[in-house]
């Protein structure tokens, strides 16, 4: 029962931390290039309905997953983001730990 108790303070201490780079120390929206650009373009391609070919070695989940929320909210599209991201990250994580216990 202890040992759930320090997983579980990790796991908020983690999401903190990826909270602070993704939203402080390293902002998405300042680094729009490179991969991001290629995920944005592909994410708004899949909401106007173009089936363009260009950056077809991009994987299509990560741009669905932009689509989604971009549509949902486009006004705080990257503090939604940074926070699903990191959320997932953490929630993987104690998922991880909950295969390794089995």
């Amino acid at each position: 029962m202890k040992q759930k108790r320090y997983l579980y303070l990790v796991l908020l201490i983690a999401l903190i931390a990826r909270l602070a780079f993704s939203l402080i120390i390293h902002p998405i929206q300042n680094y729009l290039f490179s991969d991001m650009q290629s995920y944005l373009n592909i994410a708004q391609r899949i909401i106007s309905g173009s089936q363009q070919l260009d950056n077809i070695f991009y994987p299509p989940g990560y741009s669905l997953f932009l689509s989604t929320i971009i549509q949902a909210n486009s006004e705080s599209f990257f503090l939604i983001t940074a926070v699903l991201q990191s959320l997932i990250g953490v929630i993987s994580i104690w998922l991880l730990y909950q295969i390794s216990t089995l």
